[in-house]
C-alpha cells in the first residue's frame, strides 16, 4: 500500500511538471519555428500552395529588423520574417512577443504585391 501512494505522488509530480513545461515549450517552438524569407520565397510558397490555401499573409507586427507574418497551412502555421529593408509597409505596428498565440493586425495579399486587404 505504501508503494502505491509513492507511485501516485510521482505521477502527480510528473503531471505538474508537464503542465508547467508545455506552455513554455510551445512558446519556444513558435519562436524557433519562425524563419527569414525573401519576398520571392514567399511568392513561391504561395504559388505552390495556391490551390489549397488563401493567398493572404497575416501581419503580426514589426521589430527593428523584421516584419513578422503568419501563414495558415491546413492545420499548421508557417511563421515568416521579412526584412524591413526589403518590404515597405505603410501601417507598421509593434511586434508583440509576450503571447503564445499568433496575433494578427491585418491581412496582406501576396498576389497583389503585399497590398492590405480590408477586414473580412
Amino acid at each position: 500500500m505504501h508503494c502505491s501512494r509513492n507511485i501516485g505522488g510521482i505521477t502527480c509530480l510528473i503531471l505538474c511538471i508537464m503542465l508547467f513545461w508545455c506552455p513554455i515549450a510551445q512558446a519556444q517552438f513558435f519562436r524557433h519555428n519562425e524563419r527569414e524569407y525573401s519576398l520571392e520565397e514567399v511568392r513561391v510558397l504561395f504559388r505552390d500552395t495556391a490551390k489549397f490555401q488563401s493567398p493572404l499573409l497575416r501581419y503580426r507586427g514589426s521589430d527593428t529588423l523584421f516584419h513578422h507574418f503568419t501563414r495558415r497551412v491546413v492545420d499548421d502555421f508557417i511563421f515568416i520574417r521579412i526584412r524591413r529593408s526589403e518590404l515597405q509597409l505603410a501601417d507598421v505596428r509593434p511586434y508583440i512577443t509576450n503571447s503564445r498565440a499568433p496575433s494578427c493586425c491585418y491581412f496582406l495579399s501576396v498576389k497583389e504585391d503585399y497590398k492590405v486587404v480590408p477586414d473580412r
